[in-house]
């Protein structure tokens, strides 16, 4: 079951990203002939495809070193109060 939640949840993630994704390639390719742009956007949507597998599974093996999870934590706890005290100081 725990499987299953992980899978679903990348499945959301990735339907997010992938708009995202979208978006930057329809950018990129905009100034390039017809038959280009074709080419770019399968290229591009195949290599985002790539990246996010292998990122996704770069991810997955160091969540599994003991203590990065905590690390990671206390890292977007810094991050959090830093912008925190940004926002109460006056521009």
């Amino acid at each position: 079951m725990h499987f299953l939640l992980s899978g679903l949840s990348l499945v959301l993630i990735d339907l997010l990203l992938a708009g995202d994704n979208a978006l930057v390639i329809a950018m990129a390719v905009r100034s390039l002939p017809k038959r280009e742009r074709r080419i770019g956007i399968a290229g591009g949507a195949a290599g985002a495809v790539v990246l996010r597998v292998a990122l996704t599974t770069v991810a997955a093996r160091l969540l599994s070193i003991e203590y990065v999870q905590i690390a990671g934590g206390l890292f977007i706890l810094w991050i959090a109060l830093k912008v925190l005290v940004d926002a109460s100081d006056p521009p």
